[in-house]
């Protein structure tokens, strides 16, 4: 019986610590903040009114939310300019998700556009896009529009065929492959297949269970610490300036997962106890926070698995 549950535990922490951290969370529905149509103007590069012309399912090569990223185009005939720069007909991108707009076509909207890329104008809920019958009040504050000086026929713009579903998987595979983090998704790759293959050399009694114990351990403090050295060395996102920034990843980071490692090596449960102990504060912090680091917390329970298995191995040999 005691074999079977180490066994279960075995696969089933490390599967849920993957599937934790590898698949997208779901979103909740749209919540924005409420702003004036002035404090909206100010953050658009663009507000004009439209009226929709044609809308196109396209891909959108900057979605980070790790599914396949859709988005809409819409292209609109711009009717008056409120603030900003534009021709006779403007192409708008709305998100996929549930904050973006649901445009209609042949209906006029008051459209707060801003520049997320070069080039690309965008809106969703949360910039105070509307239909233009509910934007009374917003036009009452705005500045008077003005006609477009130039003209423009973007017709031709919305007929490129949405990619087959296989090509719109490879675009985005690449995409996620070349940010950074590929570092901590290719970590976890790593550490489930070292799993799998020590569970099934297990099974065949090619592998003792206190070495399968060990090889756990080690995956899980090494994949730690390269994360964590990534943070000092390689950050994608900021240097960390601060010493205090410095020393708390040291000790509260990469310590305990060298900790681990030796712990794994020398088979020390009690060892594997304190690194565990060790390295949760900072690793359910950052857990909470958006980017790569917040797949720190995945070793932990590598680290308890391992503790576990160490623990009930020296209580079976001491009897």
């Amino acid at each position: 019986m005691r074999k079977r549950w180490i066994w279960m535990m075995t696969l089933l922490l490390p599967l849920t610590a993957l599937a934790w951290a590898a698949f997208p969370h779901p979103c909740a529905a749209c919540s924005c903040a409420a702003v004036t149509p002035l404090q909206a103007a100010e953050h658009a590069a663009a507000v004009f009114e439209g009226k929709v012309l044609g809308i196109r399912e396209t891909y959108d090569p900057y979605d980070e939310s790790g599914a396949i990223g859709r988005r809409y185009a819409v292209r609109l005939e711009v009717d008056s300019i409120r603030k900003g720069e534009l021709p006779s007909e403007a192409i708008v991108y709305t998100g996929f998700h549930s904050c973006g707009i649901d445009f209609k076509q042949g209906e006029t909207y008051l459209v707060y556009a801003q520049e997320r890329h070069p080039g690309e104008l965008e809106t969703h809920l949360c910039a105070g896009t509307k239909a233009l019958t509910d934007a009374r009040d917003d036009l009452a504050l705005l500045p008077v529009g003005v006609k477009p000086s130039t003209q423009a026929d973007l017709s031709g713009s919305l007929m490129t065929e949405v990619p087959g579903w296989l090509a719109l998987y490879a675009k985005q595979a690449w995409n996620k492959l070349t940010q950074p983090h590929a570092l901590a998704k290719l970590g976890l790759l790593a550490l489930g297949f070292a799993i799998a293959c020590a569970f099934v050399a297990t099974k065949r009694k090619r592998l003792p269970l206190y070495s399968l114990s060990r090889v756990i351990g080690l995956c899980g403090g090494v994949y730690s610490s390269a994360l964590w050295i990534s943070l000092i060395w390689l950050n994608p996102y900021a240097p960390l300036s601060d010493p205090g920034e410095w020393l708390a990843v040291l000790l509260f980071g990469l310590a305990p997962a060298l900790l681990a490692i030796v712990s794994s090596v020398r088979r020390r449960p009690w060892g594997m106890l304190a690194a565990l102990l060790w390295a949760a504060p900072l690793s359910l912090y950052v857990a909470a926070t958006p980017g790569v680091f917040r797949w720190a917390g995945v070793a932990l329970p590598f680290y308890m698995l391992a503790w576990l298995m160490m623990k009930l191995h020296k209580d079976s040999s001491a009897r």
